[in-house]
């Protein structure tokens, strides 16, 4: 398998990881409606089509409590569960890419892999075994109750409004499972929590082999989209250096922060909602494609070569309208 092959390998994995995520959040949208429908909309006290404000329905309200025990944390600990092997699979992933590109220090990825496991094992809060630690983050994600207060609000408007039932179920449906134009309330709730987090775990298990690696530089990768981010658009498909990108993050911290800036462009890119990515190179490689650099001699650390104009920022990019970058 050739470094190119090992790369396109990885980010396909990545890309199964994320439309996984998605069925099972959508499986799980859709049984929550069912169960939303069975035990509590279609046991209210309704009159002409009008939802009463009594005790039977309140009491239904409050019962959401006890399906999100029931069922949406049981749930959740799946999702967690299945996104936890998805992350810690990145580092093995990636050291079949970093193998090949590692210009003789082959040895070295096995125990670089154990460690970026360990460090995102920490990252989400992880025991040995794999379990949830307590405070951790994916523990946070089990425990989450957005969606639930999400339905809850929805419920408790239509009670006391003495709302159309038809309209409730309505408001119901398309806040749990979406419509043609929105996510389903457990997927959009993921936008954040879950879908960010597999990039940014994903760019940092790469930094973590760069580092150890003493890679000087990569390539910005995700090409362009409708939605793409100014700031996206003029870094992709060029290689940067990490002066390079030090330099940016210095100007973000400094009050220059560009559209959906959320950290440091080696782990987060664009920001939320990013789809891009860097590949990180080898030094050789790096160098012929930006032949404004030199290696300072006696270290592997670049710099620009004198009377060479420095490699130039894309041009003609538009700014987001919405979406993913």
């Amino acid at each position: 398998m050739s470094a190119e092959e090992a790369y396109r390998a990885k980010q396909e994995f990545l890309a199964a990881s994320e439309a996984r995520l998605r069925r099972q959040l959508t499986t799980t949208e859709k049984k929550l409606l069912t169960i939303i429908f069975e035990r509590v909309i279609d046991r209210m006290d309704v009159s002409g089509s009008r939802v009463q404000n009594n005790v039977t329905n309140n009491e239904l309200l409050n019962s959401l409590g006890r399906i999100n025990k029931e069922f949406t944390r049981p749930a959740n600990i799946k999702v967690a569960a299945q996104f936890a092997r998805n992350v810690m699979e990145l580092p093995i992933r990636g050291g079949e890419y970093f193998g090949r590109i590692s210009e003789g220090q082959a040895a070295q990825i096995s125990s670089i892999t154990d460690m970026t496991r360990e460090l995102l094992r920490s990252k989400l809060g992880l025991t040995d075994s794999m379990g949830l630690k307590p405070g951790g983050f994916l523990q946070s994600v089990v425990e989450d109750t957005a969606v639930q207060n999400g339905l809850r609000a929805v419920i408790a408007r239509s009670i006391d409004n003495g709302g159309h039932f038809g309209s409730l179920r309505t408001n119901i449906r398309n806040y749990l499972v979406g419509t043609e134009d929105s996510q389903g309330a457990m997927t959009r709730q993921a936008e954040g929590m879950l879908f960010d987090t597999l990039m940014e775990a994903d760019r940092a298990s790469d930094l973590a082999f760069a580092d150890q690696l003493g890679l000087q530089g990569g390539v910005y990768v995700g090409g362009l989209i409708e939605t793409t981010r100014r700031f996206c658009c003029e870094l992709d498909t060029k290689a940067w250096t990490r002066e390079e990108m030090q330099a940016m993050n210095e100007a973000a911290r400094n009050g220059k922060k560009w559209s959906g800036y959320k950290g440091d462009v080696e782990i987060y890119c664009g920001g939320w909602n990013c789809r891009h990515g860097w590949r990180w190179v080898g030094n050789s490689a790096l160098l012929r494609m930006r032949p404004d650099l030199e290696v300072i001699k006696g270290t592997k650390k670049l710099r620009p070569k004198v009377g060479v104009p420095p490699q130039p920022r894309n041009t003609g990019c538009a700014k987001v309208k919405k979406g993913r970058a």
